[in-house]
């Protein structure tokens, strides 16, 4: 998929997304940190599942046009909470 990405025939952000899937799933960290599990009290933050160099992950996030890496799960996080918040019942 990377040689369509370079070619913009493929979304940057589906190869980081697809990239991270694959290594999860096969025991390998993540390149991008887009697997996430929730830690933590209450319902918890995000954080990536396992994550190859740290450090440099938002370089490879930058590389593809990708927002940083806090960002994402900030957002992530954000997403979680309202999707996991108490509905009131109207009687």
């Amino acid at each position: 998929m990377l040689p369509e990405v370079r070619k913009h025939n493929a979304n940057p952000t589906n190869y980081a997304y697809l990239t991270d899937r694959v290594a999860i799933n096969s025991g390998q960290p993540e390149e991008y940190g887009t697997q996430v599990v929730y830690e933590g009290a209450g319902l918890g933050k995000a954080v990536p599942k396992s994550l190859r160099d740290p450090q440099n992950v938002d370089k490879r996030r930058a590389a593809i046009g990708m927002e940083p890496l806090q960002s994402y799960l900030n957002m992530m996080t954000n997403m979680h909470e309202e999707m996991n918040k108490p509905r009131s019942v109207n009687p």
